[in-house]
């Protein structure tokens, strides 16, 4: 009787057991397939994040570059041609 007893409660164990594996098993497929998918996302929105940056550099980087001796010169060049339109067009 012990023997039967013992049978039935190793193979329930064991059912116990496989089926709590098999849960883990599929749980951490879930968890990986997440995992991807959500690194797969963080890495698209650092490369645009990236880009947008780069981007943004550049332009700041051309405005530092621009020469302001040569933006005076035209900005008086623009101003003169403007004062000279003015008079010849009242006077």
């Amino acid at each position: 009787m012990t023997k039967i007893k013992r049978k039935k409660n190793d193979m329930a164990t064991l059912n116990r057991r496989n089926s709590e594996d098999k849960a883990l098993k599929e749980n951490r497929i879930k968890n990986d397939e997440l995992t991807l998918d959500r690194r797969s996302e963080a890495d698209e929105n650092m490369q645009k994040k990236r880009l947008r940056n780069d981007k943004i550099t550049l332009n700041r980087r051309k405005i530092k570059d621009r020469n302001p001796w040569k933006t005076f010169a035209i900005s008086l060049l623009v101003l003169a041609i403007l004062a000279i339109g003015i008079y010849y067009f009242f006077f």
